[in-house]
């Protein structure tokens, strides 16, 4: 779980009237394969509900020795225009819920 958004800054700039959001994605590594676990896209400069930060939560993973959870941002809608995609992540967390099935 976490937070991410657009720094309200980038929204202010003259320079990022081109500007289209971002991508956030998170993404498991498991001996060589990606398995994308969630993607989420934002555009505050032209959605007004994308502004400010947006909370992510995402359960019921396995996640096993030796795998990686990576956060990834990318330019978002399927684009290539990374201007002013000021992003930012905060409150990040991993929580783990193993069990231990048998155990007396």
């Amino acid at each position: 779980s976490g937070e991410f958004g657009i720094r309200s800054a980038a929204l202010t700039t003259s320079n990022c009237s081109a500007a289209d959001g971002i991508g956030m994605s998170l993404v498991r590594l498991h001996e060589g394969t990606e398995s994308q676990l969630l993607h989420l896209e934002l555009d505050p400069f032209h959605i007004h509900k994308d502004r400010g930060a947006h909370r992510f939560d995402l359960d019921d993973v396995a996640v096993e020795a030796g795998d990686r959870v990576e956060y990834r941002v990318d330019p978002g809608h399927g684009g290539g225009n990374t201007a002013c995609d000021w992003s930012y992540v905060r409150d990040l967390s991993f929580n783990s819920t193993t069990e231990h099935a048998g155990v007396d």
